[in-house]
């Protein structure tokens, strides 16, 4: 069970890192292509200091190390971990997405 402990960890800063690499191209082609143009806030607030992406995996990796030093892993913790990092993931992924989407979107008619 431990092993499986690792590779959800594992997986998680995969997609942190991914999101971060997708943050930091997103607002480059922003910038290169209309750099006078207005960005949403949401887009500013998620993409432009991107380096929270990195960390943000941090806390389940420390779980992880404080759950791998019990002598057995019980199923309800390792359930609570695996349901922890999903919601975990999924904001992530879903704040990036959006972000990266909205200054492509017409949102308000001029």
């Amino acid at each position: 069970m431990k092993i499986s402990l690792w590779l959800f960890t594992l997986t998680f800063v995969i997609v942190s890192v991914a999101c971060w690499a997708g943050a930091q191209l997103v607002f480059m082609e922003r910038m290169m292509h209309n750099p006078s143009a207005p960005m949403p806030h949401f887009t500013q607030l998620v993409l432009q200091p991107h380096g929270w992406l990195l960390f943000c995996s941090v806390p389940w990796v420390i779980y992880a190390a404080v759950l791998s030093f019990r002598k057995a892993i019980t199923p309800a913790a390792l359930f609570m971990f695996v349901a922890t990092l999903l919601l975990g993931i999924g904001m992530i992924v879903s704040a990036v997405v959006v972000a990266g989407m909205m200054p492509y979107m017409k949102l308000i008619d001029m």
